[in-house]
Formats: C-alpha cells, sequence, structure tokens
C-alpha cells in the first residue's frame, strides 16, 4: 500500500521541517508554525528514475553490475540466496558465479551482513532451505529487522543519492515491499549508505516491519539523516 499512510512518508515530512527550520534558524529567519508550509508534493522523488548502473541478465537472475562491471554486494547476496549457496555456518565463497569479479570491499560488506545473520536468522534461513523461493521473504524480514545497518549498507552505495532522498523515495512504499524500497536504497552514495543504515538500525532496534507504522521513534531517528554533514 502506498501514499500518505506510508510510515516513511511521516518521518520524511518531519524531516523535512527540521531542515527547513534549522535553515531559517541560521538565517535567523524562524517561521511560526501558523506560517509554516510543507510543500509535500516535491518531497516524492521518483524511484522509477533511480540509478543509472549497467545490467547483466542471465537466465535466471539480473546482476547488477557497478561502474567497473564487477557485481555489487547486493546482486552477490541476492545471487548466493536464489541459488542457495550459502547458509549459516558456512564461510562466504571465495569464486564461482555470484562471486566472480567481486571487488575486496563488496566481498567484506557482504561477509559482514553474512556474518550478522548467520544466527539471529538462522530459523528463517533454514525453513527457506528446506521449502521454496517463497520463504525468501521472511529471511530478508529477518535481516533488515535484525542486521539493518549492514544490510543497508550492502544494497545501497551504487547511486548519488543523500539518505534523506532515499527515505522521500520510500515515502511511496509500503515497508515489506523490497520492489518500491530496494531501488531506493541502491540509489544513495556509498557514504550516505552508511548514514541511512544507522537510520534503520536505530528504527529496528525498538520496532518491528508489522509495527513500522505505529513505531515511536521514527522521527528521532530519521533525524539522523540532517545531522552530522
Amino acid at each position: 500500500m502506498r501514499g500518505v499512510g506510508s510510515p516513511w512518508r511521516r518521518m520524511t515530512l518531519t524531516i523535512l521541517t527540521l531542515t527547513h527550520l534549522t535553515v531559517a534558524a541560521c538565517s535567523g529567519d524562524v517561521p511560526s508554525g501558523a506560517e509554516f508550509a510543507l510543500d509535500t508534493g516535491s518531497a516524492v522523488a521518483d524511484s522509477g528514475s533511480i540509478g543509472d548502473a549497467d545490467t547483466q541478465t542471465t537466465a535466471d537472475s539480473t546482476v547488477v553490475l557497478d561502474a567497473s562491471g564487477s557485481p555489487s554486494c547486493h546482486a552477490a547476496l541476492d545471487c548466493l540466496l536464489q541459488k542457495k549457496l550459502w547458509k549459516p555456518g558456512d564461510a562466504l565463497p571465495k569464486s564461482g558465479d555470484c562471486m566472480a569479479g567481486i571487488k575486496d570491499d563488496q566481498a567484506m560488506e557482504i561477509d559482514a551482513l553474512l556474518g550478522c545473520v548467520k544466527t539471529v536468522c538462522k530459523t528463517e534461513f533454514d525453513a527457506f532451505y528446506a521449502g521454496t523461493a517463497a520463504q525468501l521473504p521472511a529471511v530478508y524480514g529477518c535481516m533488515i529487522e535484525q542486521c539493518a545497518e549492514p544490510l543497508v549498507v550492502c544494497v545501497g552505495g551504487e547511486g548519488a543519492s543523500t539518505c534523506l532522498e532515499s527515505l522521500q523515495c520510500m515515502q511511496q512504499c509500503s515497508p515489506t515491499d523490497a520492489s518500491c524500497t530496494v531501488p531506493c536504497l541502491q540509489a544513495t552514495t556509498p557514504y550516505q549508505s552508511k548514514k541511512l543504515g544507522g537510520v534503520m538500525a536505530c528504527i529496528f532496534k525498538d520496532c518491528t516491519l508489522a509495527g513500522l507504522p505505529a513505531c515511536s521513534v521514527l522521527q528521532t531517528c530519521g533525524a539522523q539523516c540532517v545531522l552530522g554533514g
């Protein structure tokens, strides 16, 4: 479900308000509550236009390549999971279809993520390996709730967007709609993906995907997007 009810939308509107007031305070012109109005229409990013990465299509998946032609962390991770080439307790494969040509820093990002999920998401992995791809969303759901920061860093860093722009993009998304949220996360710069990862880790320390619409820490955690540069 998309629209004004999205928890991401409520969070970004609050952050945009904070940004506006911060700039106004620096200029000595702080509007009163009655005078302040936010143009919510301009706050929605076009997720369909995000990302200029090349793609290499295979028979069973699409592998996203970075500017140098190497697979991204997210592409390698998705390949490993789709082909069931890694499960908790395994070492990260150093070669093979999914890891061929991957850069050391991208491999380190995958290793950090898989190191986090290997115990906390074992139940979801076991169900996926014993079943079908229908169980894969539960794996990713556990990843975002339990290992948000390394997951967001792995998925992101492929574009030019900021942490706030990524949140603006996710205004349109249901929290569980990966086809909507992933392109928004991918569009960040490497630095901004780390900042966004911190925001998500802050949120999921107290919240779950199912309870996100009523989560009380969305605004306080989301404010990290505009703090610290």
